[in-house]
């Protein structure tokens, strides 16, 4: 398929379970220049409301993206199929099959091939010290070898000091909790709470303002194939 010139970069933030068991927190997305934020959880309301961040449910949230990529002719580009995952989901119990054309870019497929194809660029990823060197070594095993915030090391946009890949649902789910016993009165949460609160909204701004810079490093150091190649429908 053809890369769209238009592209919307997305990630939302969700616990393990999948379907009508997932928890959902936060969507974050950048249209050309514009980073925006929905919170997709109603027990977080509170984080809402003091950040002045809109809040939706996920399938509002979703058709609010689709609408955006069929108004502009964009394709969707997200990290794995993951996002993807979630479209085909919601379709089961909403449809959204007026949608199902729209092109979706597996930025993960493409980064994959675009290392793996390059024998520099393989020995040199293959040579970075493991991501997140002072974890303990079960929990290094969770951070997969192509993860975002791995890969990113290629670029120059590497993830912050404060980034925390598989501790994300942990902070919302600990906000969560603390918003409820404080009747969502933000002002009312620990400087601990309030930081896990800033922490998870970093990380999901981070990993959506990753994306079109991995994109164009791919595309300005390889050009069109690696991408071409990962263009898929959004769902089916």
């Amino acid at each position: 398929m053809d890369l769209p010139q238009h592209k919307i970069f997305l990630d939302y933030e969700k616990d393990m379970k999948e379907g009508d068991d997932a928890t959902y927190y936060v969507l974050g997305y950048k249209f050309r220049d514009t980073f925006e934020q929905i919170i997709i959880n109603p027990h977080l309301l509170g984080l809402a409301e003091h950040r002045n961040i809109e809040i939706k449910n996920v399938l509002e949230a979703t058709k609010h993206m689709f609408e955006m990529a069929i108004h502009y002719n964009a394709a969707i580009v997200a990290y794995s199929e993951a996002e993807k995952n979630i479209f085909e989901q919601l379709n089961i119990s909403s449809d959204l099959s007026k949608y199902s054309q729209i092109k979706y870019i597996n930025l993960l497929k493409a980064t994959k091939s675009w290392i793996n194809k390059d024998p520099k660029r393989k020995k040199l990823f293959d040579s970075l010290e493991p991501f997140r060197k002072k974890l303990k070594p079960y929990e290094q095993r969770l951070i997969k070898k192509y993860s975002l915030g791995s890969v990113m090391r290629l670029t120059n946009c590497q993830a912050p000091s404060n980034y925390a890949p598989n501790k994300i649902s942990q902070y919302f789910k600990m906000v969560i909790k603390s918003l409820e016993n404080k009747n969502q009165n933000y002002d009312k949460l620990t400087p601990l709470q309030k930081r896990k609160a800033t922490t998870s909204l970093q990380h999901n701004k981070y990993d959506v303002e990753a994306l079109p810079i991995l994109y164009d490093t791919i595309f300005k150091t390889s050009g069109t194939s690696h991408l071409k190649r990962s263009v898929k429908k959004c769902f089916n």
